[in-house]
């Protein structure tokens, strides 16, 4: 898994499966009505994407996430 790669690198935990944090994902999902980049101000962090061609891989998505890291250093 490509975010798993990077949090590697980064000396972070693998991501592992969570019901309680992917129902919180869903039900901020479902409330959204367009496509604004919006943050749930919960009390999860999220990581947004929005990109101008047509297909992205996910594991270009997660690429994208770390090289904000780079950009903001």
């Amino acid at each position: 898994m490509a975010h798993n790669e990077i949090r590697r690198v980064e000396n972070v935990p693998p991501l592992v499966w969570n019901d309680t944090l992917a129902q919180f994902a869903e039900d901020w999902a479902k409330k959204q009505t367009d496509c604004g980049m919006r943050h749930s101000k919960g009390q999860y962090g999220e990581n947004l994407f929005w990109g101008l061609k047509a297909h992205w891989l996910p594991r270009e998505a997660v690429e994208n996430w770390a090289h904000e890291k780079q950009i903001l250093q």
